[in-house]
């Protein structure tokens, strides 16, 4: 019997231990791949920050585990590795793999407040969501999923 949504997000909400926060920034990555005398640069896109770790869009799949440096603006690097991944999606004009990093120390708080201030300003706020959407591009109809709204637009991931 399958489980209904609701109890799903309740009890991976009761596992978090920091808060997290909706910023989109501009991330470099440096991949440390074991065994390889080279390390990879990987730009990327953040969906949400905490203290514990940070969502990101990258441009490609990295391997669960895998050990990464994270640099986000003048910041010093971070180290995490990543602990989720999530299939591909088109997103700003461009494929993207959503990715789960989590940090191996926890950063100071006042880092967190610092990103997410930095943010680029809206003329309009909007409030996250999760909405089912249907709209019609060129005539025919689509559907997606609305993440924030606002008197000004609204985002909505489609496939």
């Amino acid at each position: 019997m399958a489980r209904p949504e609701n109890h799903r997000r309740a009890r991976f909400k009761n596992k978090r231990h920091w808060p997290r926060f909706v910023a989109y920034l501009p991330v470099q990555c440096t991949v440390l791949d074991p065994g390889k005398p080279d390390h990879r640069q990987v730009a990327g896109t953040t969906l949400n920050v905490g203290a514990g770790g940070i969502a990101l869009l990258l441009g490609e799949t990295l391997a669960l585990g895998i050990p990464i440096m994270i640099t986000l603006g003048r910041y010093e690097p971070i180290r995490g590795h990543v602990v989720w991944t999530d299939r591909r999606m088109l997103t700003f004009l461009k494929t993207a793999v959503p990715h789960g990093v989590a940090f191996e120390n926890p950063v100071d708080a006042s880092w967190v407040q610092q990103w997410v201030s930095q943010d680029r300003k809206r003329a309009h706020v909007r409030a996250p969501v999760l909405l089912d959407v249907e709209f019609s591009p060129a005539g025919t109809t689509a559907h997606g999923t609305c993440f924030n709204l606002g008197q000004g637009g609204m985002f909505i991931a489609t496939e």
